[in-house]
């Protein structure tokens, strides 16, 4: 989700500077923190703040459950209840997600109408 959200926001900029060219940096190898601090670097939408949150939620949720694995102290149902908090963290990040990239696809096909009356009135 937070891949397709910085792409989103690339592309975004790609359209905006056009016919400039500007080259997105890519790295695929970064880590989920990596990843987030990117997007927090991007350009701003509607929503980022709360995803960012939920991302950073769902992270400590899956750290604190991969930890604890390891441990005495865990038990199933423990990891159980850690795991359902962290599903319904994932569902909500997903439900913002869903709408943001959902945001982004209206803008790019409100753009591309755009540049289809700007071709029809040359």
């Amino acid at each position: 989700m937070v891949r397709l959200l910085l792409r989103d926001c690339e592309f975004f900029v790609q359209i905006r500077v056009f016919p400039l060219e500007i080259e997105p940096q890519r790295n695929e190898r970064l880590m989920f923190g990596e990843l987030l601090e990117r997007l927090r670097r991007t350009i701003s939408f509607d929503g980022k703040e709360e995803f960012l949150e939920e991302c950073k939620d769902l992270n400590a949720r899956r750290i604190e459950i991969v930890h604890r694995l390891t441990t005495r102290q865990s038990s199933l149902e423990r990891v159980r209840e850690a795991v359902t908090d962290a599903k319904e963290i994932y569902d909500s990040a997903f439900a913002l997600f869903d709408r943001i990239h959902d945001g982004f696809r209206v803008m790019f096909h409100d753009l591309a109408k755009d540049c289809e009356l700007m071709e029809d009135i040359e």
